[in-house]
């Protein structure tokens, strides 16, 4: 289970960061009952992406277990 981060005072909206969080929490959990949900982008390297967010996370399956090593706001193509 993820344990519940600091939450910053970098947002304009109150309350969006326990969004994020809750959102990411049930990727989280997608992930615990479907290992391979995420679409695999590179050998056996498997990334989802937040629906409410930009964000992606980077990940690989080895047997049961579930490795992160990256999550990152995904480009918007501008600029």
């Amino acid at each position: 289970m993820l344990r519940r981060p600091k939450i910053g005072t970098r947002t304009k909206s109150p309350g969006l960061g326990a969004v994020f969080y809750s959102e990411l929490n049930r990727a989280l959990l997608r992930l615990e009952n479907t290992p391979l949900f995420g679409q695999k982008v590179y050998g056996q390297v498997r990334r989802i992406v937040l629906h409410r967010f930009p964000y992606l996370l980077w990940y690989l399956v080895e047997g049961e277990t579930v490795m992160f090593w990256h999550a990152h706001m995904e480009s918007s193509g501008t600029g």
